[in-house]
């Protein structure tokens, strides 16, 4: 699956390629998809212990998680 690090590459990313469909409970994961491609996207904070979540990360997802996880 692919990935795609740093706030600057993840924004431009969402903004050129992705719908939001999804946030969940904790409020710091989103789920999105690429109309396009018909491939899920969730943006995570994997380095959360950093002040602001540290650098975000969009990792593609199948749709069998983005089900489990976000309900969709």
């Amino acid at each position: 699956m692919s990935v795609i690090s740093g706030s600057e590459a993840v924004e431009n990313y969402i903004s050129l390629n992705l719908v939001k469909v999804a946030t969940d409970k904790t409020g710091w994961d989103t789920l999105y998809l690429n109309t396009t491609l018909n491939q899920y996207w969730v943006c995570t904070y994997p380095n959360a212990e950093m002040h602001g979540g540290g650098q975000p990360q969009l990792q593609q997802v199948t749709e069998l998680v983005a089900k489990k996880e976000f309900g969709v």
